[in-house]
């Protein structure tokens, strides 16, 4: 199963299944920027444990799910790892946490086509708030180059007051005046 369609297959199930979700990661910055590879597919999930254990069995055994809770190195979120079998290919479940800007994010998520699929995917403004957020904790150099990819791909949709206002919250407004420096002059936005 190739990674797009391992993807599609997994939302419709949790579609099907009523677990609400998002996506999330480089599949989001693909969405708003040029497209890349990626070795994972991120989602957030808001799920019980009746449901996702159902989650397991309907994607099993073409995607195999590791039962074990780990927990990413950033953020501390809770998350579950599943495989596809004949790839090595990894989709991430991470559970919706109840940081604020998570949490609003999730409310915030917009339904978009996905390879014939429609699928609910954060925004634009939010693939911006929590790359700046990696970039600060854990300075990694692909969500760096994201930033500016989504940035000068998608500048005229962007509210930037939403922007403006978590990245104030964060501590990541100069984070992102500095890579703003760094785009050509007509994508730089005005800061009012």
């Amino acid at each position: 199963m190739k990674p797009e369609a391992a993807v599609v297959y997994t939302l419709q199930i949790l579609e099907e299944l009523k677990i609400p979700y998002m996506v999330v990661g480089s599949f989001s910055s693909n969405q708003y920027g040029p497209s890349r590879s990626t070795k994972d597919a991120d989602l957030v999930i808001q799920h019980s444990s009746d449901t996702f254990r159902e989650l397991i069995r309907r994607l099993e055994p073409e995607i195999k799910v590791d039962r074990q809770i780990s927990f990413e190195s950033v953020t501390g979120t809770a998350r579950n790892i599943a495989t596809v079998v004949k790839t090595g290919f990894q989709i991430e479940f991470f559970r919706l946490s109840k940081d604020s800007h998570d949490l609003r994010r999730f409310e915030r998520r917009k339904k978009i086509h996905f390879e014939g699929s429609s699928i609910w995917m954060q925004t634009v403004e939010d693939v911006v708030i929590t790359k700046l957020r990696w970039i600060l904790n854990a300075d990694r150099p692909r969500d760096l180059a994201d930033v500016r990819e989504v940035l000068s791909a998608s500048r005229d949709v962007i509210d930037w007051d939403y922007v403006n206002q978590w990245t104030d919250q964060h501590g990541t407004s100069d984070l992102l005046a500095s890579i703003q420096t760094t785009l050509p002059a007509e994508l730089q936005p005005d800061r009012d």
